[in-house]
């Protein structure tokens, strides 16, 4: 993705051209009005859009997601931007992981206060410590994609431009509403993975509740971190989720490389969200755009 510093120019004068007169056909790869001039993911030909064989899907999107890494720390357009990103990234696992905890201790040493003191003490940490990380597995990509949002959605958007090759037209509305989307949207994605959450717990001590449960996590982030881009276009939430729901494999490649991600000693911590944001707009290149996709 590493572009020269000598199309700086350039992507000016592409913004610019495209921004005075804007087609009304969108383009089906980005799903952003075809630029004037020739795009580079493109190159003027046609694209095979749309869901194929799942594991093809599946697997391509889980190499689109290892690919970012390498990505973001060696493409010039990301520095001055990853680090923050990286810092922040920390720092939230940090503070969900000790807030889990904390609130999981009490109630796991009130259910264990008839053992004695030291098996009392020992199962209440085990306890807490196991559904802190379950918990985490559910439901981590939506505070991670919401309160990183300020950094991460500028990367996910160089991920963009770098692929393209041209600077994406403003979405047109104020950082109030596209704040306000971002909200409702996470708070939708967030009250379905609590929901599979209680659904997958129980399910947890069967063989089956495995597969089920790693399916309803993996879907759920990869759809969290799909707002990125789908935002940028417009999208209502039903869109949104019909369009992860149409492109399910590659929605769960995302999502299971986000979480495999997690489970990587210090990568998970300091690299899961960045890669996860420009994945996401990778990933969406792949997508069928939606008949009923809005028209800028």
């Amino acid at each position: 993705m590493h572009r020269g510093g000598g199309k700086d120019t350039m992507h000016e004068d592409r913004s610019e051209r495209l921004m005075t007169e804007i087609p009304s056909k969108l383009c089906p790869t980005c799903k952003y009005p075809p630029p004037l001039i020739s795009c580079q993911l493109c190159d003027g030909q046609p694209r095979r859009l749309g869901p194929r064989f799942f594991l093809v899907d599946f697997t391509k999107a889980l190499a689109i997601f290892t690919r970012s890494g390498g990505e973001l720390l060696t493409g010039s357009a990301y520095l001055g931007k990853i680090k923050l990103a990286i810092l922040l990234n920390l720092l939230l696992w940090c503070v969900f992981f000790l807030i889990s905890l904390l609130m999981l201790l009490p109630w796991m040493q009130s259910l264990m206060a008839a053992l004695p003191d030291w098996i009392s003490w020992l199962a209440a940490g085990s306890g807490a410590l196991l559904l802190t990380l379950f918990a985490g597995f559910f439901l981590f990509a939506i505070p991670m994609s919401l309160f990183l949002g300020p950094v991460l959605d500028p990367i996910s958007r160089i991920a963009e431009e770098e692929a393209l090759g041209w600077k994406l037209p403003d979405s047109g509305r104020s950082f109030v509403e596209e704040t306000w989307d971002a909200v409702d949207t996470g708070a939708r994605i967030f009250l379905m993975e609590i929901l599979a959450l209680l659904i997958s717990f129980p399910l947890s001590f069967v063989v089956i509740g495995f597969p089920i449960a790693w399916f309803l996590a993996s879907f759920l982030s990869g759809l969290a971190w799909l707002d990125y881009p789908m935002t940028r276009r417009g999208l209502g939430f039903g869109q949104k989720f019909r369009q992860a729901r149409r492109h399910w494999a590659l929605t769960c490649g995302l999502g299971t490389g986000f979480l495999l991600a997690c489970l990587i000693p210090f990568f998970g911590l300091l690299m899961s969200g960045p890669c996860s944001a420009v994945a996401a707009s990778l990933i969406y290149f792949e997508f069928e755009p939606l008949p009923e996709a809005p028209q800028r």
